[in-house]
């Protein structure tokens, strides 16, 4: 199986609300990297990034994701919405309210060799805003840790 037929997957399983066994997919993602390339799939799949989530800031989080830095998820375009917005319940599985903390760019940093300095990324910051996260999950709880990453 590959990064592709799993993207698609999930996509598929994410439109029709239903979780997706994980069987076929235990040896498609063994690594962060293999994560990425899954993610960078789904979101040409379901029409690219609104923005990214940033996870396992610490050491012991990274560890729990078997990285060695921090973490950063695609926050598809379908499915960030503008507030107010009313969603279904129908469309979740085992939805997870979480309270976060939104940076909207003024400025764009786009990929680059070298990392981006902190006075950069602060001056590239247009506003810091409340934001709510859904989580959900096309995976069951006891799909294997890597597959979640």
């Amino acid at each position: 199986m590959s990064f592709v037929k799993l993207a698609a997957a999930l996509s598929e399983a994410r439109k029709a609300a239903r979780v997706l066994n994980p069987a076929p997919w235990t040896t498609v993602v063994g690594s962060i990297a293999d994560a990425y390339a899954v993610q960078s799939e789904l979101a040409r799949l379901d029409g690219g990034a609104r923005g990214w989530k940033v996870s396992a800031l610490t050491p012991e989080q990274q560890r729990l994701f078997g990285a060695d830095k921090p973490v950063a998820g695609a926050l598809l375009a379908p499915f960030v919405y503008e507030s107010p917005a009313k969603l279904s319940r129908a469309h979740l599985i085992a939805p997870l309210l979480e309270c976060e903390i939104a940076f909207l760019l003024g400025t764009d940093l786009p990929a680059r060799a070298a990392p981006y300095t902190r006075d950069e990324v602060e001056a590239a910051i247009e506003a810091v805003v409340p934001a709510m996260e859904i989580a959900d999950s096309r995976l069951p709880p006891d799909a294997p840790e890597i597959l979640k990453a």
